[in-house]
């Protein structure tokens, strides 16, 4: 089970401003944005809330984020969001390292779709030319590399 993570407080003198706490686990994280309502839990996702581990919208994961929006998915899940976090935290190679997780994770989250929704998502990705998850998260790893070298 998921809890919620809600928002504590704000301190903008710091470069990570918004801090958030499980509301059953009371562990805080830290982020540079103002984060859409979310269930994420430390217990559940614990290399998230490692003290001295910031949360980052950049990377591969933000990457995979873009590409399931562009098939009509909105990241509706904790899991979804902890997986794009993650995914940010280990940077192109450690995704490359990760990848058979990755895939297995973006499996597993999307059994909570509506069968529609997997249909309509699933022909969006096919007519962009993608026929598995596994080529997905190789183009989203494709587009972190790109953007920073």
């Amino acid at each position: 089970m998921n809890c919620d993570l809600v928002l504590i407080r704000e301190e903008p003198e710091h470069v990570l401003p918004f801090v958030y706490r499980c509301l059953i686990c009371s562990e805080e994280c830290r982020s540079p944005k103002r984060l859409a309502p979310i269930k994420m839990c430390p217990k559940h996702h614990p290399p998230l809330f490692k003290p001295g581990v910031e949360l980052t919208f950049e990377g591969p994961g933000a990457e995979l984020k873009k590409l399931f929006e562009s098939f009509g998915l909105t990241m509706p899940c904790g899991g979804c969001m902890a997986l794009m976090f993650q995914m940010n935290t280990w940077g192109v190679e450690g995704c490359r390292e990760h990848k058979a997780e990755i895939v297995e994770r973006v499996r597993s989250n999307a059994k909570g779709l509506g069968w529609i929704d997997w249909f309509h998502s699933g022909t969006r990705a096919a007519l962009a030319g993608y026929r598995s998850i596994e080529q997905i998260v190789d183009e989203a790893i494709r587009r972190a590399r790109e953007k920073h070298e």
